[in-house]
């Protein structure tokens, strides 16, 4: 038998969705990290990607903030990374630069720690607090 089409990795999801909740809930969406940016109310709340097998948006992410003068600061999470990634964004928090968090399914003791320190940075920006004006983005494969 050959493999399964489009997104649906060959199992019976992919038409179940589509004939659930139509197409658009499968169907690739165009990457721009402009309108992206704009939604995450300018960098200051954490936009996470989640990537399926064979997708990297590193390029362009590198290339956008190439273009916006924007510093950025890869981790790859995995065994003993949490306090590298929490400095990491401390820093980018303080000094204005992004911080991209791989490989997030390698750290799963990590991420409510993680959760603590967005709830922490979205409660300073709505008190008028300085917060930085850094971002956080945490990309995992769904590898198979």
């Amino acid at each position: 038998g050959g493999g399964g089409g489009g997104g649906s990795g060959g199992s019976g999801m992919g038409v179940n969705t589509v004939g659930s909740h139509g197409s658009e809930f499968i169907a690739p969406t165009d990457f721009n990290l402009e309108s992206i940016l704009a939604e995450s109310t300018g960098g200051h709340v954490p936009i996470v990607f989640i990537l399926s097998p064979g997708s990297d948006p590193m390029s362009d992410l590198l290339r956008f903030a190439d273009e916006s003068s924007r510093a950025v600061e890869v981790v790859s999470l995995g065994q003993g990374q949490g306090a590298v990634a929490e400095k990491a964004i401390e820093d980018g928090l303080q000094e204005g630069k992004w911080v991209v968090l791989q490989n997030c399914h390698l750290a799963k003791s990590f991420l409510p720690r993680l959760e603590v320190l967005f709830e922490t940075q979205l409660k300073a920006l709505k008190r008028g607090g300085s917060g930085g004006s850094g971002g956080s983005g945490g990309s995992g494969g769904s590898g198979g």
